[in-house]
């Protein structure tokens, strides 16, 4: 029984040391300026790289409930002075910014929890008794591992198709489709763009949660190994 319950909530811990890795990469400033600088999006827009952070900046913090609206202009060379977004897109985020906002509390509360059951079931355990705990974290821990491995290797071949049905999942509209011809928004962060935020974060994961499977099949050796079990 304390290996279900140990593989459960190393399952959910997993998740949320996940949703961090996402909630970090996903707002690092300095990845979205190297993107940019790589991807040439300030000229591709036609706008200046002050106004393109200054949109960038604008985005990141509606997500993070910083502000309440993505009203920001920008000089662009087909057009003057004008809002950045336009309605579809303002409507979209509103959708993405209620998916992160609920995800990030659940998530986060799943950490918390999952983290304290998996240290209470440990220190109430004996010492020769803590094995089935530890057996239950690495049994999530694997688990974990081959379902990222196998969606980043869905991401390689095909991601266009891995974004699409992200899409279909969270989304039950399609606003989320928009149009590189009157879209800022899509050209920002094109599919390239997104290809690699996805790649940093899966890689990101893989490192943290093997390290964290070597620390446990080390104190599962030891364990064994010391009480003969």
């Amino acid at each position: 029984m304390k290996r279900f319950i140990s593989a459960l909530a190393g399952v959910f811990f997993l998740i949320g040391i996940l949703f961090l890795f996402i909630d970090v990469l996903s707002f690092d400033r300095s990845f979205y300026a190297r993107e940019y600088r790589k991807l040439g999006t300030a000229e591709d827009i036609g706008i200046s790289r002050e106004d393109l952070d200054s949109a960038t900046e604008t985005l990141l913090d509606y997500l993070k409930d910083e502000r309440d609206d993505l009203v920001v202009h920008a000089d662009f060379e087909s057009g003057g002075v004008r809002e950045v977004y336009n309605d579809r897109e303002k409507a979209h985020m509103v959708d993405v910014k209620a998916l992160y906002q609920t995800g990030r509390k659940a998530v986060y509360a799943a950490l918390g929890v999952s983290t304290a059951l998996l240290l209470i079931l440990l220190i109430s355990s004996g010492k020769e008794k803590k094995l089935p705990v530890i057996k239950g974290y690495i049994d999530s821990n694997l688990i974990l591992l081959i379902m990222i491995t196998l969606l980043g290797g869905y991401a390689v071949l095909d991601f266009n198709s891995f974004w699409t049905g992200f899409h279909h999942i969270f989304f039950t509209n399609d606003l989320w489709l928009l149009d590189p011809r009157t879209s800022v928004l899509i050209n920002m962060v094109p599919e390239q763009f997104f290809f690699d935020l996805v790649t940093r974060i899966a890689v990101s994961f893989a490192i943290t949660a093997a390290v964290l499977l070597l620390i446990a099949q080390t104190a599962k050796k030891r364990i064994k190994d010391r009480y003969d079990v």
